[in-house]
């Protein structure tokens, strides 16, 4: 998955420029990045 809105946020200032359907887009490109980055230690981190 791409993440073309997050790539654009550099300060809190980015946030506010954007649409509720670009803020809704944004909170699903955080979650597939923090899932991805997550899970693949997730069984490490309780064995």
């Amino acid at each position: 998955m791409e993440t073309p809105i997050l790539n654009t946020i550099n300060q809190p200032a980015d946030l506010k420029k954007l649409s509720v359907d670009e803020l809704t887009k944004l909170a699903a490109e955080i979650r597939y990045v923090l899932l991805n980055k997550v899970r693949p230690n997730w069984r490490a981190c309780w064995s």
